[in-house]
């Protein structure tokens, strides 16, 4: 019987692409990927560092996956906390972020092997370490065993070192795929019949290769995308935004959806947590991408709870969000990290964090359905993800999540296809 492997993912979409590499290789030298529900040969948590949240789930999900078997961590919460999760079991192997590709390769060396155990995932990963350097950008795969889209990593690491975050820490300074490379990428999974890519990178407005920044990389990759095929981006700093950039996503191959991790929209909170844009900012760049666009889907990263966030500085920031109709909020409790600015900074106390986040979220969900109904009544383009509990999921151009009851007769389709959808 073919060895089980699990590959459970946490945080962004950085680390969905990276995970999705490393299953592919695992399962090219014979090995099945299981879900963490299934007993498994080996384990392998690719960790976010975001949030207390996403550590503790982390640390609670490799409690429970090394009663069974060695786990290997690896990721941004593997990158900065090394001394306190190498206590915990000496059938965890720690990977970091520098040498997360070496998992690349680790299948090969595992495959033969009758049993694996702690002591020889730590002679393969040795033998590995000593065949050469490290290649951020080698997490590239044309099969995906998590998700019916594609996604291509072309950008990594950080320079912005905001108050709150730590990423920058973890993940090291800005560095981006060549042009040509993306472009190769691009061909390689249109091929593979992908009709979405997902672009992706820890901070992807800062690509820049060779003088070249990401507006004018969309320039010069659209000639390679079909008309069958659409280009999303995971998420874009606002204050990176170029005019050239608003220019060029009018083509209909640029997916109508944008993810602007803006974290507040409180003037004061903003100037201290040190990003680089003011709420007037803000509100051109909505302006802009609606301009762009014909009603695209905006979303928002939000922090509640930040410092200095006093009741004023909530309000401001909610009536913000509200008048300026984003159609979604991913709302994160703030939580202080180790070696940030924020990390012994006073802020509002849990009980008053996690009710303004509850609040965002509800604010949240009106948004959303608000957006939603301007849509009912038309078709649009979208991917099928995939059947679930007898009904068929779809995921329009902008966005929206759709469900269609399974009836008999229904034509079968196959999860990543692009379908017409009429929205009710």
């Amino acid at each position: 019987m073919a060895k089980k492997v699990c590959i459970y993912t946490l945080g962004c979409r950085l680390n969905s692409i990276e995970s999705e590499a490393i299953a592919e290789s695992f399962k090219k030298s014979g090995f099945e990927i299981v879900s963490e529900k299934v007993k498994s040969d080996l384990y392998i948590i690719n960790s976010c560092t975001v949030t207390s949240k996403a550590e503790q789930k982390a640390r609670r999900m490799l409690n429970l996956f090394l009663k069974t078997a060695p786990c290997i961590i690896t990721g941004c919460y593997a990158e900065l906390d090394k001394d306190s999760l190498g206590r915990i079991s000496d059938k965890l192997i720690i990977v970091s972020n520098t040498q997360k590709s070496f998992l690349l390769n680790l299948a090969e060396k595992l495959a033969p092997l009758d049993n694996i155990n702690a002591d020889s995932i730590k002679y393969a990963l040795n033998t590995i370490e000593n065949i050469g350097a490290t290649d951020s950008f080698s997490f590239f795969t044309k099969s995906f065993s998590f998700h019916s889209r594609a996604i291509l990593k072309i950008q990594d690491g950080c320079d912005r070192f905001c108050a709150f975050c730590r990423t920058s820490i973890a993940r090291g300074m800005p560095k981006s795929l060549a042009v040509k490379d993306v472009i190769e990428r691009i061909e390689i999974l249109q091929s593979e019949g992908y009709k979405e890519i997902v672009l992706t990178g820890v901070n992807l407005a800062l690509y820049n290769y060779d003088g070249i920044d990401f507006a004018n990389l969309l320039r010069q990759l659209l000639p390679s995308v079909s008309t069958n095929c659409q280009i999303r981006f995971s998420s874009i700093e606002p204050d990176l935004i170029t005019d050239d950039f608003y220019s060029t996503i009018q083509d209909k191959r640029i997916a109508p959806y944008f993810h602007l991790p803006i974290q507040t929209a409180s003037e004061k909170v903003l100037m201290l947590t040190g990003r680089r844009y003011t709420q007037k900012d803000l509100d051109h760049i909505i302006n802009s991408l609606r301009s762009s666009k014909d009603n695209p889907f905006i979303a928002a990263d939000i922090i509640a709870g930040l410092p200095e966030e006093d009741d004023s500085a909530f309000l401001e920031n909610y009536n913000f969000l509200e008048s300026h109709k984003f159609a979604f909020l991913h709302v994160f409790p703030f939580s202080p990290r180790p070696l940030t600015r924020f990390e012994h900074t006073p802020h509002p106390q849990e009980c008053i964090r996690d009710k303004r986040a509850e609040a965002l979220r509800l604010l949240s969900d009106k948004l959303y359905k608000d957006y939603y109904n301007l849509f009912k009544g038309k078709t649009i383009s979208a991917i099928y993800e995939g059947e679930k509990n007898s009904k068929q999921h779809f995921t329009t151009e902008n966005y929206l999540k759709i469900e269609k009851p399974m009836n008999v007769g229904d034509k079968p389709i196959a999860p990543g296809e692009r379908v017409s959808i009429l929205v009710d």
